[in-house]
């Protein structure tokens, strides 16, 4: 097992070691929350943190019909996201994202 994990470290400092010579890279990293409320409302807050920032937003999808949603997404500030992280969806964890964006 530790070999594996050893192997899977060395392919992702391989890999981004490739992708950062790509025009226009950028790493980020996500933390993404599920937060607790009215079954018909998925409610989400999300941290993405850029390299020289980082961007908080708050995302509400109204589940309409079988077929559609009104979705309805603000940026927030820092402070909303830590007072609205204390709503965390019960039994549910932050998801964390590593996202690779280059010109290709």
């Amino acid at each position: 097992m530790e070999l594996l994990n050893m192997k899977q470290e060395l392919l992702k400092y391989r890999l981004e070691e490739s992708l950062s010579a790509c025009p226009d890279y950028t790493k980020t990293e996500i933390e993404q929350i599920y937060l607790s409320g009215d079954a018909r409302v998925t409610h989400r807050i999300r941290k993405r943190c850029y390299p020289d920032r980082t961007v908080y937003t708050e995302t509400k999808k109204i589940r309409l019909d079988k077929m559609s949603a009104d979705e309805r997404e603000r940026e927030i500030t820092g402070e909303e996201y830590r007072r609205l992280k204390k709503d965390m969806k019960p039994d549910t964890r932050p998801i964390k994202k590593t996202r690779h964006s280059f010109t290709y």
